[in-house]
This record gives C-alpha cells, sequence and structure tokens, in this order.
C-alpha cells in the first residue's frame, strides 16, 4: 500500500514531509486502537490539551498543506473525527465507555458543508482536478469546515444546545420583564390612589379650617353688634327715664 501511494505522488515521492506523513498515516492505521492516541493525548486529558493537540495535528496533516499527497486527506478525516467525539463531553463519555466495554464507537456522519470562500492554507491551487481529487473534495468542506470552527469556537457543529440556552434566556429575560412591569404597575397604582387620598383629606381639613375661621368672624360681629344694640337700648332708656322725672 505504502508503495502504491509513493508511487502515485509522483515527483513528490521524494519529499521527506510527504515520507514521514505517509509513514505516520500508516502506522497511525495499524497501531492507534483509539482517538487519544491518533491525538497524542492521554485519556484524562483536558479539553484545552485535546483542542491543542487537535490544532497541531491538523496543520500537519491538512491536505493543503501538500495537495499531491492523497493519504493526507485520509488522516485528516480521522484526525477531525477524533476531535469531533472528544471535544463533545457526552460523546466522550460514550466513547469512553466502549473503550472500557471493548465494543464499538459508532460515529454520525456530518454531510458536506458550504465551501468558504478562502482556506487557512492558501487557495489550494490545482486541488479537487483530477478524477481521484475530485471525489475527495466532496468531503474538503467538512474536513475545512470542522477545522475552522474548531480555531474559532472549539468545534462548536451542533447547535442544539445554544438554541436551547438561547430559548431559556429569553424566557428568563421575558419573565423578568414582566415581573418588574408588575412591580412599577403595583407601585404607580398604590402610590397614585395614597396620594390622592392625602390629597383629599388635605382638601377637606382645608375646606374645614375656612368655614371654622368664617364661623368666628361671623359670631364676633353678631355678638358686637349685640353689644352696640344693647347699649343703644340702654341709653335710650335712660334719656326717657330722665325726662318724666
Amino acid at each position: 500500500m505504502q508503495k502504491a501511494v509513493l508511487e502515485l505522488l509522483g515527483p513528490c515521492r521524494g519529499c521527506s514531509f510527504t515520507r514521514q506523513a505517509v509513514r505516520n498515516f500508516h502506522t497511525s492505521r495499524n497501531t492507534l486502537a483509539n482517538y487519544y492516541e491518533l491525538l497524542q493525548v492521554q485519556r484524562d486529558a483536558s479539553p484545552a490539551e485535546i483542542k491543542a493537540a487537535f490544532f497541531k495535528m491538523s496543520k500537519k496533516y491538512h491536505p493543503d498543506s501538500n495537495p499531491n499527497n492523497p493519504e493526507l486527506h485520509k488522516q485528516f478525516v480521522q484526525l477531525n473525527e477524533a476531535y469531533s467525539v472528544l471535544s463533545k463531553s457526552l460523546a466522550r463519555k460514550h466513547y469512553d465507555q466502549s473503550l472500557r466495554m471493548g465494543t464499538k464507537f459508532q460515529t454520525i456522519n456530518v454531510p458536506p458543508r458550504p465551501r468558504p470562500a478562502d482556506y487557512p492554507f492558501g487557495p489550494g491551487g490545482s486541488y479537487g482536478h483530477g478524477p481521484f481529487e475530485q471525489g475527495r473534495s466532496q468531503n474538503k468542506d467538512y474536513y475545512y469546515y470542522d477545522f475552522k470552527a474548531a480555531r474559532e469556537g472549539g468545534g462548536k457543529r451542533y447547535s442544539g444546545a445554544t438554541s436551547h440556552t438561547r430559548m431559556m434566556a429569553i424566557c428568563l429575560s421575558v419573565l423578568g420583564g414582566g415581573y418588574l412591569l408588575t412591580i412599577f404597575v403595583y407601585i404607580f397604582v398604590v402610590k397614585g390612589f395614597v396620594y390622592t387620598q392625602v390629597l383629599e383629606q388635605d382638601r377637606q381639613a382645608r375646606l374645614a379650617y375656612a368655614m371654622a375661621k368664617e364661623n368666628a368672624r361671623k359670631y364676633t360681629m353678631e355678638e358686637k353688634l349685640a353689644k352696640l344694640k344693647k347699649a343703644y337700648e340702654e341709653k335710650q332708656l335712660a334719656k326717657k327715664s330722665g325726662r318724666v322725672v
């Protein structure tokens, strides 16, 4: 198999990088038993360590780094598959369980994504031409999307959890806004009612004070008139009594 691949490479078969990549690929395919060994990390590696290992291996085996080497595509797909499983806690848990039980782990194939305009390793040159390269170019968008997504967001290919979290945040925001609006309306109505009562009580108090003041003035004037009237009558009686005398 290695000889056939080297013959297929043509002028590039003498390249040291190509020979090393092919040897690494065959060694990995024949000896590596799991995704951890493929990414060259321990089974208790942290997500950051897995991510860093994926970046390192992806840059080394990315097909655009050597378009004339068809084996890089297979190696990169294996790396991408390993990272897509180990980067997700639930998938990694199931994978670890399959390793302990010695069962085969079932992966889910993802359909190819639309090809972006640019690639991190350049436009790709003549990559994708020819019958063999056209066949493997169908999956080029697949591993490029995963590689770029891993660099930008840690390999977030599934948006189910994100959508659920976003929906929960929207619901909580609506509930919180409704609660605050209810409190505001309650305070506004209660304070408005209390303020209206205070104004009414103040108006009644002012009216009672004005009536009391007016009555005080009225009664005082009547008393004065009564005194004057009484004094006048007494004076008239005195005059009449003097004449009679």
